[in-house]
């Protein structure tokens, strides 16, 4: 596994930044951080190696698992999320300045439907939108 030359830097830059942080630490803290660091590498190094590997039946990482964990960019879903959230934007935008509507608007209910769905019979009133234009005005 290739690691960055930064990230190097930043692991051998922090313990001397840990020094003045853990120097004020109860002795039990430090004891316990300590021996719990001390297991870790060691239960890491002694997993690394083949022979013991197989000795407790540890099945090797797949080929195709390695691979794709070092190509793929754990970001990507993410980013193209993003992208299409704005392009969808960008098109609603583009309908609302140019008019346009995603989906036509429902006809209008004739007012004799409309009265017929309140339990009355044809002919209920016109509201303003329903009304037809006056003769003689533009």
């Amino acid at each position: 596994m290739q690691v960055s030359p930064q990230i190097k830097m930043v692991f051998r830059v922090l313990p001397i930044v840990f020094v003045p942080f853990t120097a004020q630490m109860p002795v039990g803290c430090l004891l316990y951080w300590g021996s719990s660091n001390l297991f870790s590498i060691g239960q890491t190094l002694l997993l690394r190696n083949p022979a013991l590997k197989r000795r407790f039946g540890i099945p090797d990482i797949p080929k195709k698992a390695q691979s794709m964990a070092a190509d793929a960019n754990p970001f990507q879903k993410l980013l193209d999320s993003f992208e299409e959230k704005k392009r969808l934007k960008a098109t609603a935008e583009a309908e609302i300045m140019h008019g346009g509507r995603l989906r036509p608007p429902p006809p209008p209910p004739s007012s004799s439907a409309a009265a017929a769905a309140r339990g009355g019979k044809g002919g209920g009133m016109m509201t303003y939108a329903q009304r037809p234009p006056r003769a003689g005005k533009k």
